[in-house]
């Protein structure tokens, strides 16, 4: 498991980790970007949502290094996460039913 704070004996090891997974983010943007502009019909915000959902996971887990987090700050993000489902299920129910 990795350690919340930096190894003083290899800092060059973290760096590489953040540049790596900031440049996975923008690549990552730079296909949500692409992919707008492709017609794609249906699948169009699926994708989206998959991209970004992806992201977010980078950023929780490397920036935020939740990883490596408390108990207290995992069920956080497990509640977080929840909570943004149970939106995304009653907005759905939403549209359907209309």
């Amino acid at each position: 498991m990795a350690s919340p704070v930096p190894d003083p004996l290899n800092p060059g090891r973290e760096t590489r980790r953040l540049a790596l997974t900031l440049l996975a983010l923008l690549l990552l943007a730079g296909i949500s970007w692409a992919l707008a502009h492709v017609g794609l019909g249906a699948w169009s915000t699926p994708l989206a949502f998959a991209i970004a959902a992806v992201k977010a996971g980078a950023v929780a887990l490397i920036f935020m290094r939740l990883s490596s987090g408390t108990t207290a700050a995992r069920f956080a993000l497990a509640l977080a996460v929840a909570f943004i489902v149970l939106l995304m299920i009653a907005v759905v129910t939403d549209i359907q039913l209309r």
